[in-house]
Order: C-alpha cells, then sequence, then structure tokens
C-alpha cells in the first residue's frame, strides 16, 4: 500500500490525535474522580475499534493534572 501515488509506503503507528485523546482522557478522570488515572487508557477510533495506551507520564498538583502517552 501506498502514499496516495507518491510510492511511498503508509506511515504505520498512533496519530497524534490518539495519543492526545488518550492522555486526556486519563487526566480528565483522575481530576473529576479524585482517584489514580486509569492505566492502560482506552480510547475509541472514529472505526469505532476501541485502542489502549500506557500513561507514560503522570502528575498531580492541587487542581491540576497532567498525563501523557508515548507516540
Amino acid at each position: 500500500m501506498s502514499d496516495a501515488g507518491s510510492g511511498r509506503p503508509l506511515r504505520r503507528g498512533w496519530t497524534t490525535g490518539a495519543c492526545a485523546t488518550a492522555a486526556t482522557r486519563a487526566a480528565f478522570e483522575a481530576l473529576m474522580t479524585n482517584a489514580p488515572p486509569p492505566d492502560p487508557v482506552e480510547i475509541a477510533l472514529p472505526s469505532g475499534k476501541r485502542v489502549a495506551f500506557a500513561l507514560a507520564t503522570f502528575e498531580r498538583e492541587a487542581d491540576v493534572v497532567r498525563a501523557g502517552v508515548v507516540k
């Protein structure tokens, strides 16, 4: 399979949006429940498929949480 006639193979992996969505969901759930974030965190892709991402980082400070996944 190639990229729109360029002859280059399609890239594989997760989009920036999927990774950002997973990190945001983990941070949101932790902030709303005051519990540890889900790890791995599961999201639904536009295709309807559900995928899980392991958290690479998580920080909590007062009313702020940060979560990250590796793309």
